[in-house]
């Protein structure tokens, strides 16, 4: 799984690097009166990383719920830890972490 992914862009000891140190959990999310999600979310700062599962009242039989669940592997929940790590944890994708370094030099 992780030998398909591209060695120049980021190798797989350094993704796991990267999603191991990141804390998730599963939760609840009730978006609107009619939606209830079951999500993976960030330790951290709590944001949803992934949609697990879906449970929406359809609005031609009022009461009545129409749910999906995803078939996630192990490589996608990966993937998504390491998006979210990047985009909103400033995780970068190879080399050194630069969390506090003045690049600007």
């Amino acid at each position: 799984m992780l030998a398909d992914w591209h060695r120049e862009l980021i190798s797989p000891e350094r993704a796991i690097m990267i999603t191991g140190d990141c804390v998730v959990r599963s939760g609840f999310r009730h978006p609107d009166p009619s939606t209830w999600l079951v999500v993976l979310e960030c330790n951290d700062c709590e944001r949803v990383i992934v949609e697990l599962s879906k449970s929406v009242e359809t609005l031609d039989a009022p009461g009545e719920r129409r749910e999906s669940s995803y078939p996630y592997t192990v490589e996608t929940l990966l993937s998504a830890v390491l998006r979210h790590r990047v985009t909103h944890h400033e995780e970068v994708l190879s080399g050194d972490r630069t969390v506090g370094v003045d690049v600007a030099g």
